[in-house]
């Protein structure tokens, strides 16, 4: 059986170490003693914005790659379907670079994505399910690229 003692919150003090609780196992021949440290501190947050909106941008940017190279197969093979298999495939490669911490895969992304911007422009009625995700990496793109990063 582990018997732990335990110091309540009221003897935990703000900005100091954590207090070692001594446990120790009783009905052994041994008693061996263990050192559990506890904290009162806050949880901080480990991503930033940047960080996370980099990540959700490579989610995408694969996404839309993958869906634009497996339309292959339910396009008959046209000039434009094939050139629509090799954005995807740009599109993939790009978003293998994001896992990265290059800005240049951003502005890349970002740049590949103009034509789409430019036609969703021209006609935001008729937008297929492709042009709304890659306007969603080019959000996460542009937040990912001008928010401020945390100094290490």
């Amino acid at each position: 059986m582990l018997s732990v003692g335990w110091q309540g919150p009221a003897n935990f003090v703000r900005g100091q170490p954590p207090q070692p609780i001594a446990a120790t196992t009783a009905g052994s021949d041994l008693g061996n003693e263990v050192t559990v440290h506890e904290t009162n501190a806050t949880p901080s947050l480990k991503y930033s914005v940047a960080r996370v909106c980099r990540v959700a941008a490579t989610i995408l940017a694969l996404v839309v790659g993958g869906l634009q190279i497996a339309d292959l197969w339910l396009t008959p093979l046209a000039r434009e379907s094939l050139l629509a298999a090799g954005r995807g495939t740009v599109f993939m490669l790009i978003g293998l670079g994001l896992m990265g911490t290059a800005r240049l895969s951003l502005v890349l992304v970002m740049l590949l994505i103009l034509p789409t911007l430019m036609s969703a422009l021209q006609s935001p009625e008729n937008l297929p399910w492709s042009d709304i995700i890659e306007l969603a990496l080019l959000g996460f793109a542009a937040l990912a690229l001008f928010a401020p990063s945390p100094s290490n």
